[in-house]
């Protein structure tokens, strides 16, 4: 059954619905649609055939580790909140935009440039504001920040970065796998026993460095986007 997603609607000023499936035969249900919805995600945990009004799949890894107590000292990390000072704000800020490149609200132009922007920009005045994250940790060498990452709830036992960007600038010098362990600590002080991460199959730079920093793939979800 498709459900209306109520946020998703106001903030991209669209009728959007949702469905989840393991059937691949659906298009019964999307002709009935009629003009309720501009758009409807559709997930799936097998990957599904569709003509062309949908988009192609966009692919979604889901990795988890479970947690062990380190001894690991890690300098140059800082937790930053709603004060933060202007610049440090409009480096995050840029590095979050970069953080979302794969992201299917960006890939798929119908969106538009300016409502991704605003979305990730919500996501990380949210971060900050602790209303999307417990915590927001950035690598800052010399009072520039050149790297950052959110942590957030997902139940009694797990934790999840939100988002993880590193300055291009900044890639290569091990800041990423310094902010993943600084995130790792921070979840087992809060009682935590195992970190998730999510990113799409086709960022390979993501894949291999999760998978180098001792995460698993978990799940993988097949999203679509049916406009009408």
């Amino acid at each position: 059954m498709i459900k209306k997603r109520h946020w998703d609607s106001e903030f991209f000023d669209l009728c959007i619905g949702e469905l989840y499936t393991t059937n691949k035969t659906v298009f019964e249900e999307l002709l009935t649609i009629g003009d309720a919805y501009d758009l409807v995600y559709i997930h799936s945990q097998e990957e599904l055939a569709f003509n062309t009004n949908s988009f192609p799949a966009y692919v979604k890894l889901l990795f988890e580790k479970e947690l062990i107590e380190s001894d690991y000292s890690i300098n140059k990390i800082i937790s930053l909140d709603h004060s933060v000072h202007s610049s440090q704000y409009e480096a995050l800020l840029a590095l979050a935009f970069s953080s979302g490149q794969h992201s299917r609200f960006k890939v798929d132009d119908r969106f538009g440039g300016p409502r991704f922007k605003l979305l990730y920009k919500l996501w990380l005045d949210n971060s900050l504001s602790r209303s999307f994250a417990l915590d927001l940790l950035a690598h800052s060498d010399d009072n520039l920040i050149d790297g950052f990452v959110t942590l957030a709830h997902v139940d009694l036992n797990t934790a999840a970065i939100g988002l993880i960007a590193v300055h291009e600038n900044a890639r290569g010098k091990g800041i990423g796998g310094a902010l993943l362990k600084a995130a790792s600590n921070l979840a087992i002080t809060k009682g935590y026993k195992y970190l998730q991460v999510a990113t799409q199959e086709d960022n390979l730079a993501a894949v291999v460095f999760y998978e180098h920093n001792g995460f698993n793939a978990k799940s993988k979800t097949y999203t679509y986007h049916y406009w009408r």
